[in-house]
This record gives C-alpha cells, sequence and structure tokens, in this order.
C-alpha cells in the first residue's frame, strides 16, 4: 500500500491513538476482506457497483446514510463521484465535512496540454469544485498546495498541514545483508537509493542522468530505483535506453515494488536518498527517508524548501543533481548532519501524531461551529 491510501490510513491510526473513534469507508478490491481493523481503525470495503462511474458503491452510500452519525466527514481524493455522497451526506448530518487533493490540483498535471488533463479540468470545473467549496476547510500540505486550490477555484477555507511519516523502525541486520546479497551490492561505495513512481513528472531519467557522475568518478557506486515499471512502460523504455547509452547497466539495480521490510532493508543500504521530482504536494518518500535516518537530496519541485531551511535535506538545483551528489557522497560530515537533522525534523513536527493532533484541532473548531 502506498500513496494516498497509505497516507489516509497512517493518519486514521494516529488520530484512533489520540482516542478518536475512526473508520474509513473505501471501494474493495477483490483480494481485500469487507471488514478489517488496523491499529484501532475499522475499514469498511464496499464492491464496486455495476453500470456507474468508477470507483462507486451504492452499497457504500446506503450503509452510511443508515449508519451512525459522523462528527466529520473527510475525503482524501479528487475525481472520485463518491466526494458528492460525501458532501451530501455531511449536509442532511450536519457533519463537519472536508476535502484533501493531495496534489491533484498540481499545474503540473492539470495543464500539460494531455486530454487527460482537459477532462480533470472539466471534471473539477462541473463536480468538484462543488465538492470543494462547501467544505469547512481543505486541508493541504504547503503553501504552494494552497496556491494551486486558490487557481483552481477553491473558495472554501484552506488550512496547511503537513503530510507525516512514521519513523522506521530498526533493520534486523539479517535482512540488511540479505538485501545486499540478493541485490548484489558492492561490498565498498555508495548507494543512491530512489523510491517511488517511474513516470515522467518524478524525472527519474534525471536521477540516472546525476548518477553517471558519480559512476565516472566511482564505479563501485550504485542506484537503486525502487518502484513499478508497469505504470508507464513507454517511460521506463526511456529510462532503460539512458541506461544503456551511459553505460551504467552494472551499476542500476530494479528493485520494483518494495513492501516495507525491503523498503527499511533499502534505508539500511542506501548512502543517501534522492529525489528530483517536477512538482510534488510534500512527497511521503523523503519524509519516510528522513524517518529512516537517511540523509536526503531534493530539487526545488519537491516543496521541501522549509526542511531544507531548516538542515534537515539538502536542496539543489535540477541542473546541479550530479555533481551535488557526488560531493555530498564524498562529505561524511555533512550526510551525517543533514540525517541526523532529518530524522529530528520527521520525528517531531512531520511526525503522524503531531499532524493529527493538528488536523484533530482543526476538526472540533468546525464540530464546535456546527453545534455538535
Amino acid at each position: 500500500m502506498g500513496g494516498v491510501s497509505k497516507i489516509a490510513l497512517e493518519l486514521a491510526s494516529a488520530q484512533s491513538a489520540l482516542g478518536h473513534n475512526i473508520e474509513i469507508a473505501t471501494i474493495r478490491a477483490a483480494d481485500e476482506p469487507v471488514t478489517e481493523r488496523y491499529e484501532g481503525v475499522l475499514i469498511r470495503r464496499f464492491d464496486q457497483s455495476r453500470f456507474v462511474p468508477r470507483p462507486y458503491s451504492r452499497s457504500l452510500v446506503a450503509t452510511l446514510k443508515g449508519g451512525q452519525r459522523p462528527d466529520v466527514i473527510h475525503t482524501h481524493n479528487t475525481f472520485l463521484p463518491l466526494n458528492i455522497s460525501a458532501r451530501l451526506l455531511a449536509k442532511t448530518t450536519g457533519a463537519a465535512y472536508f476535502t484533501t487533493p493531495h496534489g491533484t490540483l498540481d499545474p503540473v498535471l492539470l495543464h500539460d496540454h494531455s486530454a487527460r488533463a482537459l477532462k480533470k479540468r472539466l471534471y473539477i470545473s462541473a463536480v468538484e469544485r462543488r465538492n470543494f467549496n462547501a467544505a469547512d476547510a481543505m486541508i493541504v500540505n504547503t503553501d504552494d498546495e494552497a496556491n494551486w486550490a486558490r487557481a483552481s477555484g477553491v473558495e472554501a477555507a484552506i488550512r496547511v498541514i503537513p503530510n507525516g511519516a512514521r519513523a522506521a523502525s530498526a533493520c534486523p541486520p539479517e535482512l540488511v545483508a540479505a538485501f545486499r546479497r540478493r541485490w548484489n551490492l558492492p561490498s565498498s561505495g555508495p548507494c543512491v537509493l530512489y523510491v517511488g513512481r517511474l513516470v515522467p513528472k518524478k524525472q527519474v531519467r534525471e536521477i540516472v542522468a546525476a548518477f553517471a557522475e558519480l559512476y565516472r568518478a566511482s564505479p563501485n557506486s550504485c542506484l537503486l530505483l525502487a518502484g513499478s515499471r508497469d505504470e508507464d512502460a513507454s517511460y521506463v523504455r526511456r529510462i532503460d535506453a539512458d541506461i544503456a547509452a551511459l553505460g551504467l547497466a552494472v551499476g542500476v539495480r530494479w528493485l520494483g515494488h518494495v513492501d516495507e521490510d525491503h523498503k527499511a532493508a533499502a534505508y539500511a543500504n542506501a548512502t543517501v536518498f534522492v529525489h528530483a521530482s517536477l512538482s510534488e504536494g510534500m512527497p511521503m518518500a523523503v519524509l519516510e527517508a528522513m524517518g529512516a535516518g537517511l540523509p536526503c537530496v531534493v530539487t526545488p519541485g519537491t516543496k521541501m524548501t522549509s526542511v531544507a531551511d531548516q538542515g534537515g535535506v539538502r536542496e539543489v538545483a535540477l541542473g546541479d543533481l550530479g555533481a551535488e551528489i557526488a560531493a555530498f557522497v564524498a562529505d561524511e560530515r555533512a550526510r551525517s548532519r543533514i540525517a541526523a537533522q532529518g530524522f529530528r525534523l520527521a520525528t517531531t513536527q512531520f511526525s503522524w501524531t503531531y499532524v493529527a493532533q493538528l488536523i484533530c484541532e482543526v476538526y472540533e473548531e468546525a464540530i464546535a461551529r456546527h453545534g455538535r
């Protein structure tokens, strides 16, 4: 599980730990249980209805209408027909209502001149904007995301609250060693790690090109790419071509999708984490790497400038990424300093407990206004 699903689940878990009764209602995948408990959170899954836009479930909507009146309804995605039902349910029950777009209003996604981007803009204009503006507040992760929302016609109150991250547990030494053996990592030499989607927005080709500078200076170095190769096969083929053209076949490891155990082992074996996205809300991948104590190099599009200003990551221009990675790898003192500060920030102002407290305070203000 990753992306929005993981964010919503981790937030719900942290809110539950604070003593709140949290339920998640969602569409059921074929192999998922109908109900499940995760760290105090009840997850209820409903089958997709036939002959209606996906994803939508009439049984989900009917159950929510007939169930206990909620104090808060919080939707965690955009472009879903279920958001209309959530808005109407909040109106009829008097529940406080919140939306979180999770980066879906990014102009890079909405204005790339593709048919898909046009459909998204039309859907926002015709449907989703009404959902947004009915909310007590939209919760976004950064000031940039707040500006994107205003540019998309959001008139509701906007509250800026960061994403959270769960500090990684220490990876058992046997898993660390097994990971090294499986991927034939060099006994000496730095390992650069990327975890995320393999799509153009993430600028993975640029990461590969940047790694080439390090590889030329240090042939024992390696680049670990963790992510599914299936989401955008044509883009992955271009990455493969770049790797071949740059003579990096020996230095690059394709990890595929990694579960939490393998991700922890990847963190433990990496020297530095790199993220070079063209544009983001606030990338969970970077926060998780910080929470694992891994020094991070990012580009401005990741929207981590405020963290860089606090010394928690190193932010560099995309054109300087290769030289900066090489210099960073060579400077153990700088890596240690940034890793320590990144971990401190990940476990304080980006901890799920702290983020959940901030969001619950926003909830409680709205509940009071609703007289509940």
